[in-house]
């Protein structure tokens, strides 16, 4: 339902996102993570929506104008198109906070098929755009 989604656009800024809702998971209210709007350059949101429920986030992103931070970029690691049609990653630009991507494990015991899976398109992704450094 946002606009955004519909625009011919390679990324959002905090300006562009000011004026719609934020939908957020309620752990992010609190903790390590409470201040993440602030350390992302974002002006706190008009109104928020709280949910501990991803199919909540899903619906709110389906019927209103509101938008959700996640940090699955780059999309080629992992592609929403299959698991959530109608949905779009757009990279926030304007902060210096990036993502790192990994699967954690114990020593020693065997990963499981995703994880494999997850690992490889991990190592095929470096291979192919390198590290970012």
């Amino acid at each position: 339902g946002n606009p955004l989604y519909h625009k011919k656009i390679d990324y959002v800024t905090s300006d562009m996102l000011a004026g719609f809702p934020m939908i957020k998971y309620g752990f992010l209210d609190a903790g390590p993570f409470a201040d993440i709007v602030a350390r992302l350059g974002l002006r706190p949101a008009n109104s928020t929506l709280v949910t501990s429920s991803r199919a909540v986030i899903y619906e709110m992103l389906r019927a209103t104008n509101a938008y959700y931070l996640n940090s699955q970029w780059p999309e080629s690691l992992y592609t929403l198109s299959d698991e959530s049609p109608g949905r779009r990653n757009i990279p926030l630009v304007g902060t210096d906070i990036c993502s790192e991507l990994g699967w954690i494990s114990r020593r020693g015991s065997a990963l499981s098929d995703i994880a494999k899976e997850f690992t490889r398109c991990l190592e095929q992704h470096y291979l192919l755009y390198g590290d970012g450094s």
